[in-house]
């Protein structure tokens, strides 16, 4: 996986960040910032978003795993997916985990034609947001990793606030997800996002002139 992406570099200054968090943490928010800043930022939810709208082979694929109900319309039925895979038991976990088995190797495809085509553009700094990123394998990919944090009841918080799911429902997600302490530890970067907008914007400021500086050290 890490050559998959590190040999489509056309020179050594090109950086592939990987920018990750848990749910509520605000890793969105950051990649909306590094954006206004003039940055790529490819995501990998809005990929697999894209593919399942567009590619009925993955429809398929997905109908034959989870039942035709899953498509309406020749669309796919994202609210009866989620209720499928997002809940308390281990059924839900063991669903999750098929669809990300099936969904997972497309994004990834799709993420290196796009990354290819930036780095091919001149780009020599491209971020990818991912929920997944560790729990995907995808650590080796990338020149360096980020990860947004906060405290969980602030996070649990947030979401609830701005999706129309319950403060329990948000446990479970975050439960369902690697812990956020180890991709603390796993990280480059933290962006800890506990404090103010304007402390967060410092954060991806210092993020944004720290990284290009390292990677001309190597």
């Amino acid at each position: 996986m890490r050559s998959l992406f590190r040999s489509i570099k056309q020179s050594n200054s090109q950086i592939f960040v990987g920018l990750t968090g848990g749910i509520g943490s605000g890793k969105s928010t950051v990649a909306e910032l590094l954006r206004e800043a003039g940055y790529t930022v490819l995501s990998s939810d809005a990929i697999a978003r894209e593919i399942t709208d567009t590619s009925s082979d993955i429809r398929e694929e997905l109908a034959r795993e989870f039942g035709s109900e899953i498509v309406s319309d020749g669309a796919l039925d994202r609210k009866t997916l989620s209720a499928i895979v997002f809940g308390p038991t281990p059924e839900h976990e063991q669903a999750l985990r098929k669809l990300n088995a099936i969904v997972h190797p497309y994004v990834v495809q799709e993420l290196h034609d796009r990354l290819k085509e930036r780095y091919t553009a001149g780009e020599n700094c491209v971020f990818n947001e991912t929920a997944l990123l560790f729990e995907a394998g995808l650590e080796d990919c990338y020149d360096y990793i980020v990860v947004v944090d906060a405290p969980e009841e602030q996070r649990v918080q947030r979401v609830a606030a701005s999706r129309d799911i319950t403060e329990e429902e948000v446990r479970r997600r975050i439960a369902m997800q690697m812990p956020a302490s180890e991709k603390v530890q796993a990280a480059d970067f933290v962006v800890n996002n506990s404090g103010t907008a304007e402390d967060l914007k410092k954060a991806v400021r210092f993020i944004l002139a720290v990284v290009p500086a390292l990677k001309a050290l190597d």
